[in-house]
């Protein structure tokens, strides 16, 4: 016991140096490999894509509600042609402006709109060469008439390298 004491008496009596920190990495779980029991048509890798393609997105909705969907401030977020499908299945496929023009005579027949967002994300497939946004809004409305009505909605917008708009695909549902 004697000989303990002078051990803990030189021991606590040593300066400490400090040890840098060791970086460590934290390695990816491995992802599983999986068979799926029916072929993708699109694509079947999909991956958390950029989340700045999910803002312009937002921003362009921004535009419809503050009147400022003007061709020249939506214009970049497109490219030169483009297709969208609406939820009746209606396809227009061109010109942005062209796909502009109809929003604006959808738009038209009511005095107010509000999105309510629910969700969205950007994806990416790496097999396929797609960046898309998918995002999920319930859109309140008043028609001209004044009856107030309620959409909800689901949306599928496809980027192309660029990073500008070519398709744009709406599902919708009614009655709640």
């Amino acid at each position: 016991m004697l000989l303990i004491l002078p051990a803990i008496a030189i021991s606590c009596g040593e300066n400490k140096t400090e040890t840098a920190p060791v970086e460590t990495t934290v390695a990816e779980a491995p992802k599983p490999q999986v068979s799926y029991p029916y072929e993708a048509q699109m694509a079947n890798d999909w991956t958390i894509g950029n989340p700045e393609l999910t803002v312009k997105v937002l921003e362009l909705y921004r535009h419809l509600q503050s009147d400022d969907f003007k061709d020249e401030v939506v214009m970049p977020y497109f490219a030169d042609s483009m297709t969208s499908v609406a939820f009746d299945e209606r396809t227009y496929t061109g010109h942005p402006k062209g796909f502009f023009e109809g929003v604006r005579k959808f738009r038209s027949q009511f005095k107010e709109i509000d999105e309510e967002f629910v969700t969205y994300v950007s994806l990416h497939s790496e097999s396929a060469g797609l960046d898309m946004v998918s995002l999920w809004f319930k859109e309140k409305v008043v028609r001209n008439n004044g009856k107030a009505d309620s959409t909800r909605y689901q949306e599928n917008w496809i980027f192309n390298k660029e990073g500008k708009i070519i398709r744009r695909t709406a599902f919708a549902r009614y009655g709640f």
